[in-house]
C-alpha cells in the first residue's frame, strides 16, 4: 500500500515540468533576453528592414541610430516608416524610440549625454526642419533650408550647427537659434573643421562661383577667393584647403567620369589662398569620400572608378571597382587600395590610424563593411552585410565601431586592431 509521501515524491510528466520551467523562460526573455543577447553577441535588433544614421553620444555611452521600412500602398503609393532609437551600449537597452510616418525622412540623428536626440527632417516641401525627441516629448523648428551639408553636435555639448544654404548654430536644448550666417540660397558647399572655428563655402551666384572664409564663432565673413573648385575638403585646424578644381565635360563625355576620375587636387594656404602643392591624376574623389584624417596629416580620396559604356558613349557601366587614396601631407607618399565594388563610404578613425568602408555589391562582389591600416592599406577587419548600403561610426575613445546589417546593428570591439 502506497503512502501519502510516496505519491508526493512520484516524477513529474514532460508537462508539468513545461508549466513550471516554460513561463518563467518567457518572462526573462521578455525582460532580459535582448540585453543578454546584445551581451553575448554585440547585436541590436530593430523591426525596420534598414539601418542608416548610426552615430555615437559624445563620452559613447549611447548609440542612435535611425531604422526605416519603405511600405507599399499600392498604385505605386509608399509609405516610409521610420523609427529614431537611442540604446545604451554598455547594457543594449532601448532607451528611447520615436516614431516618423509618412514622406518626411531622417538624416545626421546626434544623441546627447541627457538621451536627448537631434536630427534633420526634411519634409513633403523638400525643406529641411531640425526636430528634437527627449523624454520630455517633441520639439521641432522650420530651418528653411533647401540644401543641407550636415548637423553636428559641436564639442562644449551645449549648441549644434546646421550647415547649408542658412547655416545656424542653435541650444541643443531649447534649439533657439544663437548665431546665422546666410550663405545664399543657391547650394554653398559648406566645410567646417574639426576646431569648430572655420567655415568655408562655394557660393554659386550668377555671376559664377567663389570661395568663402567664415569665423565660425563670431557669424562673420573673413576673405572671400576668386578660384572655382568642384570639390573640397578643409584640413581640422582650418589652416589648409584641399581643393578639385571644376573640370567642365567636354561634348560626348560624361560628367560624372569627367569630373570625379583621374582629377588634380590642389593644397592651399586657406589665410592667403596660396596653392602650396598639386597632387595629379588621383584616381576617384567622390562624394563625402575626400576628407582629411582627423590629426590632419593625411588626405582621403575615394570613390567607384566610372566606366562608360562604350568609348563613344556617355552612358556609364555598373560600377565594378573603386580605389581609396591616402596621401601623407608630410611626406607626400600615396598608399593606394583597390577594391572590387562600389565604395559608398569611408571614414577615418578618431585617431586616424584606421579607415573604415562600406562597399555596396556589384556582380563580381558582395556587400561588406571593412576596416584598413591607413599606413599600408591592409585588411584588419571585414564582414559581408545583409543591408544594401552600410552606415557605420566608430565611437569617440577608439573603442568600437558599430555598423548595419540589415535590420540589425553589430557593436565590434576592434581595440586590439593596428
Amino acid at each position: 500500500m502506497k503512502t501519502s509521501s510516496t505519491r508526493s515524491r512520484r516524477k513529474l510528466t514532460k508537462w508539468e515540468w513545461a508549466l513550471l520551467i516554460v513561463p518563467p523562460l518567457i518572462i526573462f526573455a521578455l525582460l532580459f533576453g535582448a540585453r543578454v543577447w546584445y551581451q553575448l553577441t554585440g547585436t541590436l535588433y530593430t523591426k525596420q528592414q534598414e539601418i542608416g544614421g548610426i552615430n555615437f553620444s559624445r563620452d559613447g555611452k549611447q548609440l542612435v541610430a535611425v531604422a526605416a521600412t519603405d511600405e507599399r500602398l499600392g498604385d505605386g503609393v509608399t509609405r516610409r516608416s521610420q523609427d529614431v532609437m537611442n540604446w545604451d551600449v554598455a547594457t543594449g537597452k532601448l532607451l528611447l524610440k520615436a516614431e516618423v510616418r509618412g514622406k518626411e525622412v531622417v538624416w545626421f540623428p546626434t544623441v546627447y549625454k541627457n538621451g536627448t536626440i537631434v536630427a534633420a527632417v526634411i519634409g513633403n516641401n523638400h525643406f529641411w526642419e531640425v526636430r528634437q525627441w527627449s523624454a520630455a516629448g517633441e520639439k521641432h523648428i522650420d530651418q528653411k533650408n533647401a540644401y543641407l551639408k550636415e548637423l553636428r553636435r559641436l564639442k562644449d555639448d551645449r549648441r549644434f550647427v546646421v550647415s547649408g544654404d542658412n547655416t545656424t548654430i542653435y541650444d541643443s536644448q531649447t534649439l533657439a537659434p544663437l548665431r546665422k550666417m546666410p550663405l545664399g540660397k543657391v547650394d554653398p558647399y559648406v566645410e567646417i573643421s574639426t576646431d569648430e572655428q572655420t567655415l568655408f563655402c562655394v557660393r554659386n551666384t550668377p555671376k559664377g562661383s567663389h570661395g568663402e572664409v567664415w569665423d565660425l564663432e563670431k557669424a562673420r565673413r573673413l576673405r572671400v577667393f576668386s578660384f572655382e573648385t568642384w570639390m573640397n575638403a578643409l584640413s581640422p585646424d582650418g589652416g589648409l584647403l584641399a581643393t578639385v578644381p571644376r573640370k567642365i565635360a567636354k561634348k560626348g563625355e560624361n560628367e560624372d567620369a569627367a569630373g570625379f576620375n583621374d582629377v588634380d587636387i590642389d593644397l592651399r594656404d586657406l589665410k592667403t589662398g596660396r596653392k602650396i602643392r598639386t597632387y595629379r591624376h588621383i584616381k576617384s574623389t567622390y562624394g563625402d569620400q575626400f576628407k582629411f584624417s582627423p590629426d590632419g596629416k593625411k588626405l582621403l580620396c575615394a570613390g567607384p572608378i566610372f566606366v562608360l559604356k562604350t568609348p563613344r558613349s556617355t552612358e556609364i557601366k555598373q560600377v565594378e571597382r573603386s580605389v581609396a587614396q591616402i596621401i601623407d601631407i608630410e611626406t607626400d607618399k600615396i598608399v593606394t587600395v583597390n577594391i572590387a565594388g562600389y565604395l559608398r563610404r569611408s571614414a577615418f578613425s578618431p585617431n586616424g590610424r584606421l579607415l573604415a568602408l562600406s562597399v555596396m555589391q556589384t556582380s563580381t562582389a558582395p556587400t561588406s563593411f571593412q576596416i584598413r591600416n591607413t599606413e599600408d592599406g591592409r585588411i584588419l577587419f571585414s564582414r559581408a552585410s545583409n543591408s544594401r548600403e552600410i552606415s557605420f561610426r566608430f565611437s569617440p575613445d577608439n573603442r568600437l565601431v558599430a555598423y548595419s546589417n540589415g535590420n540589425s546593428i553589430k557593436v565590434v570591439d576592434i581595440s586590439n586592431l593596428s
